[in-house]
């Protein structure tokens, strides 16, 4: 990891997320008012995203934080929407304990 890396991916995550947050404001999924593969790929790519927090006290001891540190609090709309869809049995089921950890945290 490096300071450019750090930004590109900072920066990455920060416009992919406005974008969620954004459609998340008129409709009840991304993009439409029912489930559609937007709201599985959010989910599958969310959900290794915060694979980062695994990696929270190597990125720390470079000087690094979690990018996603703030999640609940700056995108609300996009973490309600991950986890509602979390606890949906066709991603339940899929997904398993991965989140876990991530909610205990949250």
């Amino acid at each position: 990891m490096n300071n450019y890396l750090y930004k590109r991916m900072k920066s990455a995550y920060e416009f992919f997320l406005n974008g969620i947050e954004q459609s998340l404001k008129n409709t009840e999924y991304i993009g439409f008012d029912y489930l559609t593969i937007i709201d599985i790929s959010f989910f599958c790519d969310y959900s290794q995203f915060l694979r980062e927090g695994h990696y929270e006290d190597d990125l720390k001891s470079n000087g690094y934080s979690l990018i996603s540190e703030s999640f609940p609090k700056e995108f609300p709309k996009s973490f309600d929407h991950l986890m509602k869809l979390s606890e949906i049995e066709e991603f339940s089921s899929v997904i398993g304990t991965y989140l876990d950890w991530y909610k205990k945290k949250n």
